[in-house]
């Protein structure tokens, strides 16, 4: 299996542990709703890698024999223990923060991978993975920017004016 894609599917699976424990510690509806839908979109990036990685001439079931203590760096790995970190003492706040990092992190790491891919396939994959990341973070930014100042956020992401 073609490194980069091994590398992804380890990111894109420590991505949902951490979202996923995210949306159970937190306390706002809002946040919990916005990290089960980044849950999503990694289980879906996950899927297509897997897939992709099948195509590649060595299917996920046949890594089984691979050394377990063999540990992939990924973006997600520097915080491992962040996902630790988002107990219930840790704010909302808290775990926005981490995620706006991992996001930022993801996407760096993706534009990289899709600049050493020689192949156009997979420097597409990468380069659309990084979109994604993006797009994460983007919606990050949004809901801390929510948090900061709810009013304000509303009038611009809605486009409405005080009256009066």
């Amino acid at each position: 299996m073609n490194e980069a894609i091994e590398i992804a599917i380890k990111t894109e699976k420590d991505g949902i542990e951490f979202y996923s424990k995210a949306a159970e510690k937190t306390k706002d509806e809002l946040g919990k709703k916005m990290f089960l839908s980044l849950v999503e979109d990694e289980k879906r990036h996950l899927a297509f890698l897997e897939k992709l990685s099948c195509e590649e001439d060595v299917c996920l079931d046949d890594l089984a024999f691979v050394d377990p203590k063999r540990e992939l760096a990924t973006i997600f790995s520097e915080v491992s223990a962040a996902s630790d970190a988002v107990s219930d003492k840790a704010s909302d706040r808290e775990a926005l923060e981490m995620a706006l990092d991992m996001e930022r992190k993801g996407y760096k790491h993706y534009k990289q991978m899709a600049a050493d891919q020689d192949d156009s396939k997979m420097k597409r994959i990468f380069e659309q993975l990084a979109y994604e990341e993006e797009r994460h973070y983007e919606i990050l930014d949004e809901t801390r920017s929510y948090l900061d100042d709810t009013g304000r956020w509303f009038m611009w992401d809605e486009y409405s004016f005080p009256q009066g």
